[in-house]
């Protein structure tokens, strides 16, 4: 596993082991509501390795990028029966949540990406402290 790069303004981070998307929620017969363990127990994997590394969480706002990198098969081809990027991120942002930063809703800007990779899959993130949000394009405003 690379070495994490962690400073006031920026964290780099690369979570081993197969991306886990997160779960559509589940309710017992007695109407709990509740997260897959799968899902549950990746967020707790991402905030653990956040928090080997990372001193405390970065304030205001923030600009993440996720790179996703799913199992190959042993012949060399990608699986793509994979989960929707969207639910990668989210697994990944509520595990870094209360270590690498105190809420999601700090985040401004997102960008997930999916990426080869090899037999066991990894996710890299990189999270930097921007300070404001972005401007909309011309056309929207």
């Amino acid at each position: 596993m690379l070495r994490p790069i962690v400073s006031e303004k920026r964290i780099q981070l690369v979570i081993p082991g197969q991306p886990v998307p997160k779960g559509r929620p589940r309710a017992t017969r007695q109407g709990r509501i509740y997260t897959p363990a799968k899902t549950r127990n990746y967020e707790r994997r991402v905030g653990i390795v956040a928090a080997l590394h990372i001193p405390g969480p970065l304030t205001g706002w923030i600009q993440a990028k996720i790179w996703i990198s799913l199992p190959m098969t042993k012949s060399g081809s990608e699986r793509l029966n994979g989960g929707d990027l969207d639910n990668y991120a989210k697994s990944i942002l509520d595990g870094l949540q209360g270590v690498a930063f105190i809420d999601d809703k700090q985040i401004s800007r997102l960008t997930v990406e999916r990426v080869d990779g090899g037999l066991e899959g990894w996710a890299a993130v990189e999270l930097t402290a921007t300070g404001q949000t972005t401007k909309p394009p011309e056309w929207a405003e």
